[in-house]
């Protein structure tokens, strides 16, 4: 019989193999971590740039967006469309440099309202007559996408008349008065209550309290004559009268002509009851809102 063959490895060359094979694990261990991690970096970085393409997309978006469409480049936002100046009177109307709908009739408003008070006034100059009305004025503020436009006419006396504009200057469109409440985050009840107070100061800060008003009365008498106390009484009924029309809930609403001031707070044009002259006067009431 044949003998049968037996190959002897020797413990070195068993030792060589098997570290060749743990080499050849590694080694193909190491090329899987660094061809997968290879992989989420490029996928890391495609997502970067997306988002950073996304943030450049969002941004030119939000340019085109908040751009002013103007009818005239060269010129401001509001400027005077009609200006005339004299020893008696200053007149400038202001024309908003917005080209939309909406502000076009604003526009036209103003013209239509104000053209003919002051020809009137400049015709009457042309006669020698006297001019009554001394100015027309204007005051524009803006506060994040909201232009406010306040206009006023004075005669004597200090009597004067306000009107209001609010624009959204990126979109050319009305800003309502419920527009403003709702940006302010205060509801109609809140509101009220502090136009009422508004009111109220604005009222003290005219005519004084009621006994800074009295004593200011009083003392304009002539020689040692001082009112009597039945006139006293009549001057604080008529005080407190007023200043209750003044404050109460029919002469004030959510829908009185509002705007934005220089703070971007909202002012009212509000009516003030009158302790002399006229029966009443509008004022410029600040709420602190």
């Amino acid at each position: 019989m044949d003998e049968k063959k037996t190959i002897k490895v020797s413990l070195g060359t068993t030792i060589c193999i098997i570290i060749i094979i743990l080499l050849v694990i590694a080694l193909g261990g190491m090329y899987y971590y660094y061809n997968s991690n290879s992989k989420n970096t490029d996928s890391v970085n495609q997502s970067a740039i997306e988002k950073e393409e996304n943030k450049i997309d969002k941004e030119v978006t939000d340019i085109k967006a908040n751009k002013i469409s103007k009818l005239d480049e060269s010129k401001d936002l509001v400027y005077s469309s009609f200006s005339k100046y004299s020893s008696q009177y200053s007149y400038s109307i202001p024309y908003i440099n917005i080209d939309s709908a909406d502000v076009k009739k604003i526009n036209n408003e103003i013209e239509s309202y104000y053209k003919p008070l002051v020809a009137g006034e400049i015709a009457n100059e042309a006669k020698g007559l006297s001019v009554i009305m001394d100015n027309v004025k204007y005051t524009s503020y803006v506060n994040d996408n909201t232009l406010s436009l306040v206009v006023s006419h004075e005669y004597p006396n200090d009597c004067i008349g306000y009107k209001v504009y609010n624009i959204d200057i990126y979109k050319g469109t009305i800003i309502t008065n419920d527009n403003i409440l709702s940006m302010k985050k205060i509801n109609e009840s809140e509101y009220l209550d502090i136009l009422k107070d508004s009111y109220k100061q604005e009222f003290i800060n005219t005519y004084g309290t009621q006994e800074k008003y009295i004593n200011s009365i009083n003392g304009l008498q002539n020689g040692s004559y001082n009112l009597t106390e039945s006139e006293l009484q009549k001057e604080k009924n008529n005080y407190n009268t007023l200043l209750n029309k003044t404050i109460a809930s029919d002469n004030y609403s959510t829908q009185t002509p509002m705007f934005l001031n220089e703070k971007g707070k909202i002012c009212v044009i509000g009516k003030i009851y009158s302790l002399v002259g006229a029966e009443s006067y509008d004022h410029i009431i600040n709420t602190n809102i």
